[in-house]
């Protein structure tokens, strides 16, 4: 008892470096090891961020944009790493957010006796990420997968749509939250998508029925020692967005495909697995993605009773996964008002005869892209009562309501006041793209 009183003191003494400051996921992470003793320095290659405004770190920098260069980005991070390096022998980790995961875990050399990076080894990543890697390794492990044609060229794609059944997927093996990713109803489609890639690389895939679930998991050196399944309520936009309403699942239906997926390669991290499913029984759960670090619905996770950062946090310093977790099946969280735009957007696009409405939402929506979101609702609120029948519409706001009800909120303006200014980003982006974040989806 003394041991373990000691060790949890040791844990409770660390300093950890969170990347990527200006999502959500940051947020998750810094609250998760702040509450329970742990220091928390952000980071981001710009400065006002979600996670810079937070209560829950005691430091910020930022660093130079890593896709644009990826030397300079090292180098800084590698400086910062020397300057917060503690003066004692406490915990020192840090802790990628998003993409930085894989480039993490590719130079884990040049942190050396600087700081423990929280990744899985690179030559276990990349036998699953990017996609392509995966439906060669899913291949290999006789795993549940839809049928993938890897193509580099033009004439490979018309090879491709001889050999598959439309409707395909056309996913950029390397893009991640939903990007580069279309569907296509027949060969014409297929080439037109193909051509407008930035890249040769790509697979066609098999289109696969069924409702889209995310299990997240935690693994010690090949064995899994964490897991929760949800899926998407809500989404935004509505057809392929991200998730705005989520509620936790069994995740029994995936677990011994992701046990057999990430057990031989002895992965030692956190991971997120998409998979799509029928619902019926009998059939299997369809391997789609794995993303090799941290997911959207993070927040989600840790409000369910699995919470992965501080897991991850274990098994960097100590080498083991010491908690122990009982997931909550049936929790539902949400992103405060976000949920209910996706609920008045799907009463816009239902298969009621809501045409007249879906043009009030256009026109709302012209003054929403104008930043004038106080406009935009007004406008909408005045076309409801004159386009759709008020029982209609107050059917499809109960399923909504429902839907959230007893949903815990992502942001809360009591617990962290500051950070919620991080909440502008969210609202920009939706603002500006019509969508939200990539970070945001997956």
């Amino acid at each position: 008892m003394l041991m373990n009183d000691d060790l949890n003191s040791r844990l409770a003494r660390g300093r950890v470096i969170v990347t990527y400051g200006r999502s959500l996921m940051s947020l998750a992470i810094a609250r998760s090891l702040h509450e329970r003793g742990v220091e928390v320095i952000g980071c981001d290659d710009v400065g006002m961020t979600a996670l810079s405004f937070s209560k829950n770190i005691s430091g910020y920098f930022t660093h130079p944009v890593r896709a644009e260069n990826p030397d300079a980005f090292l180098d800084k991070m590698v400086e910062q790493a020397k300057k917060y390096q503690p003066g004692d022998d406490r915990p020192y980790v840090l802790m990628p957010t998003f993409e930085g995961m894989r480039f993490f875990s590719e130079h884990r050399d040049r942190f050396d006796g600087i700081i423990d990076i929280a990744a899985p080894d690179f030559a276990a990543i990349d036998r699953v990420d990017p996609k392509d890697h995966l439906m060669g390794w899913a291949g290999e492990q006789d795993l549940p997968a839809p049928q993938t044609v890897k193509v580099t060229s033009e004439r490979e794609v018309r090879e491709a749509a001889e050999k598959v059944r439309f409707p395909v997927m056309l996913k950029a093996p390397d893009k991640v939250g939903g990007r580069g990713v279309t569907k296509a109803a027949n060969a014409g489609e297929l080439m037109a998508q193909y051509k407008k890639l930035t890249g040769d690389r790509a697979l066609v895939q098999e289109f696969l029925e069924g409702v889209d679930y995310c299990h997240t998991v935690i693994f010690e050196n090949g064995v899994l020692k964490g897991s929760m399944a949800y899926k998407n309520l809500r989404q935004w936009p509505r057809t392929s967005g991200a998730g705005v309403v989520r509620e936790t699942v069994d995740d029994a239906p995936f677990l011994e495909t992701s046990k057999k997926l990430l057990g031989p390669l002895g992965w030692n991290g956190v991971a997120e697995i998409d998979y799509r499913w029928t619902e019926k029984e009998g059939d299997e759960a369809r391997l789609i993605e794995v993303n090799p670090r941290f997911w959207a619905g993070l927040y989600h996770s840790i409000a369910s009773g699995v919470d992965f950062p501080w897991m991850l946090y274990e098994l960097t310093v100590t080498g083991g996964v010491l908690s122990n977790y009982e997931q909550r099946v049936g929790e539902k969280t949400r992103i405060p008002g976000v949920a209910m735009l996706s609920a008045v957007n799907d009463i816009a696009h239902s298969e009621t005869d809501f045409t007249r409405l879906r043009e009030a939402w256009r026109d709302a929506g012209a003054s929403l892209k104008e930043g004038h979101v106080g406009e935009a609702v007004k406008r909408f609120a005045r076309s409801v009562g004159g386009v759709i029948d008020r029982d209609d519409i107050a059917f499809e706001l109960f399923q909504a309501v429902h839907e959230v009800r007893g949903a815990r909120g992502e942001l809360s303006f009591k617990e962290d006041r500051m950070a919620n200014l991080g909440f502008l980003y969210v609202v920009s982006s939706l603002v500006r793209h019509g969508e939200l974040p990539p970070e945001m989806k997956h």
